[in-house]
């Protein structure tokens, strides 16, 4: 009798442990969505960047063969 309650007791605490841990990994979870969407706004910017230099470079090179 006492060996159940005491496995009772034991998975209780690693139920706790297990739900601690589980809410550890959404924070991180969390984190790296908030990650991840600040990279892909940093990347469409730096591709807008890049393209609008493309066009600038475009032009010039057009301006300099006419």
């Amino acid at each position: 009798m006492r060996g159940e309650r005491g496995e009772r007791e034991m998975r209780g605490e690693r139920g706790e442990r297990e739900r601690e841990r589980e809410e550890m990994r959404g924070e991180e979870m969390r984190g790296e969505r908030e990650r991840d969407e600040r990279r892909e706004e940093r990347d469409e910017r730096r591709e807008r960047e890049r393209e609008m230099r493309g066009d600038e470079r475009e032009r010039e090179e057009r301006r300099g063969e006419r």
